[in-house]
């Protein structure tokens, strides 16, 4: 699973990411916690959307700066969010057009509502933490 390895690597995480079947989770918990999209563009254009429950994104926040949750302030999990987005799309890089090929990314943007993706054209893997969901969708324009 590409995703899982680049999502492990950038979040330095040693947790076990487990694959959760949609109906053995309350996936509206993501709906609740915090998201970021950005694009990208080359021989292949898209977007990278990562989401996660409020306590996913603790978790991952948590990994990421090697904070406990209760240090985690607001812009904290936000910040490591946008950043995880942006750090999945880098190493995607190499994968998706080659290292030295023209691409383009953006700047992560928090997402207030739920993106117009194009479904039929990605996908989405949604994985238990041991705190909480994390979302993480590559859909090609």
């Amino acid at each position: 699973m590409m995703v899982t390895e680049e999502f492990t690597q950038v979040t330095s995480t040693e947790e076990t990411l487990e694959a959760a079947a949609p109906k053995s989770v309350d996936v509206s918990a993501i709906s609740s916690g915090s998201g970021f999209e950005l694009s990208f563009s080359g021989k292949v254009n898209g977007r990278v959307v990562v989401r996660c429950s409020p306590e996913g994104g603790q978790n991952i926040a948590g990994s990421m700066l090697m904070m406990d949750a209760e240090e985690l302030s607001h812009d904290d999990v936000s910040d490591a969010m946008g950043e995880c987005a942006n750090m999945i799309c880098g190493a995607l890089k190499v994968r998706l057009g080659g290292a030295d090929d023209d691409f383009q990314l953006s700047i992560p943007t928090p997402l207030t509502t739920a993106p117009d993706l194009p479904r039929e054209s990605g996908g989405a893997l949604l994985y238990q933490l041991s705190r909480g969901l994390v979302s993480i969708e590559v859909w090609r324009d």
